[in-house]
């Protein structure tokens, strides 16, 4: 078959032919219609050719097999067969088709040179116009024909690209498929646009410009598991999804995906990264539960998924308390047997959240088991010894309690934030009669707690811009000689937050990236600019949420100080009151000769040694490994006070 320029020309030449035809007597040929088929000529306008042509041909069976090879269809092939010579004259067109229009009728007396002139005339626009529109498909062919070479030479540094990834340079390979999909915009559905996409966002994500990787591998990954690069982009939109936080209400989709076909260890990450989806930044602890169950025992996220699937059930809102109990034991033995140094944490998560559960359902005895399972040089400790001084109190147990706030309030825990400590112990003191001590604890709280509320009142009426206090705590906590009207004490409070601790991580990760790319945007022009330019919106953005944050928790601070004011001046009353009644006490005493005493203990200190409690003197020195095994022996001097003030009635 003809193609390309070679064609053209066949299609003007058949064009010239038709002109010439109809402004001269010469004979029509096979040999001219064989060229008009080549062209490509409508069989219609050949055949009304042949027939006013007027014309007989020789015609056999080799001339029949000649004209089909030429490309000749059998309808004209019928038709000229009806005009060889010898033939008897009908209408051949009603042979070998439906059309049978055939051309117009001409004045009567017209012979055949003025017959083919006539409709020569007619026709000749008619040809051209068909002439050029075959000219242009075949340029139209050629451009396609051209772009489809030129893609496939550009596919194939996408394809070396993909091939060789780990070797090759991924700023390179980024450019590459980056401009391979931009310049030829192959369809989505197509394996070139889906190639180069999963090459562009391994690509973002080797270079660890994981804000700019992740929503590309989502749109990979949500191709399909029946796609070669499924497994692949799942995993990296994973450690991207981590590292920038990025978890869009989108990646709910994912639990539409199939996997079953999957290899059992894929599986577990897939549904152990989706459920805690579900859970983290959803709320749908059902679907999260769910998926979270498909982790097997034999996963090294087996721990980490019991103990999730504990947090879900003994929320409030699904009081699964039973289950949740048995989960998090569960989390605690695989995570004891596991080698995965990540399983510690889960461990002490989960004896934390045990021991909250127990403390909730008044078990105090639990909750206390359960906290003392803590290590003493975990980060969680502070909070589990503060925590089991509320047990012991609320148990009744003021010793170990005046012991534990004793532990509480070493130098070790200087920089936590525990404003309830001093108003609980001086509430403890009270409970025992020991006012003076009682007194002591609440100016403790005043000196270190509220003497600081109005530089926390006045830093927070201080800025107009969120970001301000954000970009405050981050220079303080970089730099703690720096000067500032924040207190540290409220600056270790933020620090200690945990959702501000996780924003604070998105913003460094997104300030490395934006200076990454600060540095490379000139070398990868136009497409640099809009990358830096997006980065530089989202760290604008998240800078304004950490911003929230901060005061967020600032306010919070301020707010929870002003309420343990209120309650420190309630025991300041209740002290008050009760001082007056011992003072009615030793007036009634004074009157009948008798002097105002009350045995007065040795403010000692034990600490636990084995299962034994021993006396240690306390001389103002704090040991590391005595810390937490503290226990008052201050006497409690109420039931003193009771039984004088009965032999003193009036």
């Amino acid at each position: 078959m003809v193609s390309g320029p070679s064609r053209l020309w066949v299609i003007l030449g058949a064009l010239a032919l038709l002109l010439a035809l109809t402004s001269s007597a010469s004979a029509l040929s096979l040999e001219d219609i064989k060229r008009m088929a080549s062209a490509g000529l409508d069989e219609n306008t050949v055949i009304s050719i042949i027939e006013n042509s007027g014309d007989k041909f020789e015609f056999n069976d080799t001339v029949a097999k000649d004209l089909k090879k030429a490309g000749v269809s059998d309808r004209v092939i019928n038709v000229i067969k009806a005009h060889a010579k010898g033939a008897a004259t009908t209408d051949a067109s009603t042979d070998v088709g439906t059309d049978t229009s055939g051309p117009e009728p001409l004045p009567a007396g017209v012979g055949n040179l003025g017959k083919l002139m006539a409709q020569g005339a007619k026709t000749a626009k008619q040809q051209f116009d068909i002439a050029a529109a075959a000219t242009k498909r075949i340029l139209a062919q050629q451009k396609t024909d051209q772009d489809s070479a030129k893609m496939q030479l550009s596919f194939q540094g996408v394809t070396n690209a993909l091939r060789d990834f780990e070797n090759v340079d991924k700023w390179q390979a980024l450019a590459t498929c980056h401009n391979f999909n931009v310049e030829f915009k192959p369809a989505p559905n197509t394996d070139e646009y889906y190639d180069a996409l999963f090459c562009k966002g391994s690509a973002f994500n080797a270079l660890e410009l994981h804000n700019l990787a992740a929503p590309i591998l989502r749109d990979v990954v949500m191709y399909g598991g029946e796609r070669p690069h499924f497994v692949d982009a799942f995993d990296q939109l994973v450690a991207s999804a981590e590292a920038a936080a990025y978890f869009p209400a989108s990646l709910a989709d994912l639990d539409k995906l199939y996997i079953d076909d999957k290899y059992h260890d894929f599986q577990n990450r897939f549904n152990f990264f989706v459920g805690r989806f579900f859970m983290d930044n959803m709320g749908e602890y059902e679907r999260a539960i769910a998926l979270l169950a498909q982790v097997s025992a034999d996963s090294s996220l087996y721990p980490k998924a019991l103990y999730a699937t504990g947090v879900m059930q003994s929320n409030p809102k699904v009081k699964m308390y039973k289950t949740a109990v048995e989960n998090f034991q569960g989390a605690i033995v695989a995570g004891e047997a596991s080698e995965d140094k990540t399983d510690d944490e889960i461990v002490e998560l989960a004896y934390l959240a045990l021991a909250r559960i127990a403390y909730e359902a008044t078990n105090y005895d639990g909750a206390l088991y359960y906290y003392n399972k803590v290590s003493h040089f975990s980060s969680r400790y502070p909070q589990a010894l503060f925590e089991s001084a509320w047990t012991y109190f609320l148990k009744g147990d003021h010793r170990q309690a005046l012991g534990t706030f004793h532990s509480v309030a070493s130098p070790y825990y200087d920089d936590h934030y525990f404003p309830d400590l001093w108003v609980l112990e001086a509430t403890v003191y009270l409970n025992l009669c020991r006012y003076d001590e009682a007194k002591e604890a609440l100016q403790t709280f005043q000196d270190v707690y509220l003497a600081k509320l109005p530089y926390l009142t006045q830093f927070l009426a201080s800025m107009n811009d969120p970001m301000g206090y954000y970009q405050t705590v981050v220079e303080m906590a970089e730099n703690r000689s720096a000067n500032s009207e924040l207190p540290t004490l409220f600056l270790e409070a933020v620090l200690a937050d945990v959702e501000f601790f996780n924003l604070y991580h998105v913003v460094t990760e997104i300030d490395r990236e934006v200076n990454m790319m600060k540095e490379v945007a000139p070398q990868l022009g136009a497409f640099g600019t809009d990358l830096l330019t997006s980065l530089e919106r989202l760290q604008e953005t998240k800078r304004f949420e950490a911003g929230l944050k901060t005061q967020h928790i600032l306010k919070g601070i301020e707010d929870e100080l002003r309420d343990w004011d209120v309650t420190s001046t309630e025991v300041s009353i209740e002290i008050d009151i009760s001082e007056k009644d011992l003072d009615e006490v030793c007036l009634r005493l004074a009157a009948q000769g008798k002097p105002c005493e009350f045995v007065s203990e040795e403010a000692t200190v034990l600490f636990l040694v084995a299962d034994d409690w021993q006396f240690w003197p306390f001389e103002g020195e704090y040991w590391v490994d005595e810390v937490g095994n503290y226990k008052s022996y201050l006497g409690d001097r109420c039931n003193q006070v009771e039984a004088v003030a009965a032999t003193t009635e009036p």
